[in-house]
């Protein structure tokens, strides 16, 4: 992960009370979302995620969310979904006890690895890089 070249990717202008920045980490794309994702600004984060398809590795990182709604998570959970339908391997990194219990009981554990920091997601998303094999293998249990 020392070796990685990070290069700032632009966002669309932003709502008030949310914002998504976004980097490249080697092959991982990283977002990092801050603020209130509510249903005023779920088109943002739509629209930021779905930059995200065709990526090898996303990175999302929802530690500086200080409210999600329900519009809110669904989006997210799609957005996850569309990603990964595209073949990339995604990792959650939360740290609000209140989004991780939200995510979870709408069905999010068997889609990603949540973490509780971006480094922790980060070292995940590297060792899934350098084991394709090892992930594809836990990707086909988890749908079969």
């Amino acid at each position: 992960m020392s070796n990685a070249t990070i290069r700032v990717v632009p966002a669309p202008a932003l709502p008030d009370r949310c914002r998504v920045t976004s980097a490249v980490h080697g092959d991982i794309a990283a977002f990092h979302v801050y603020g209130e994702v509510d249903h005023r600004a779920v088109a943002h984060v739509r629209t930021v995620l779905e930059s995200a398809v065709g990526e090898p590795s996303l990175l999302l990182d929802l530690s500086g969310v200080v409210h999600i709604d329900q519009a809110g998570l669904e989006t997210v959970i799609d957005a996850i979904e569309r990603i990964r339908k595209g073949g990339a391997c995604v990792a959650i990194a939360v740290t609000s006890p209140t989004v991780l219990v939200l995510l979870r009981a709408l069905g999010l554990s068997p889609l990603v690895d949540v973490a509780s920091t971006s480094i922790e997601a980060l070292g995940w998303l590297a060792t899934r890089a350098a084991s394709p094999r090892i992930e594809r293998r836990r990707i086909a249990s988890a749908a079969g």
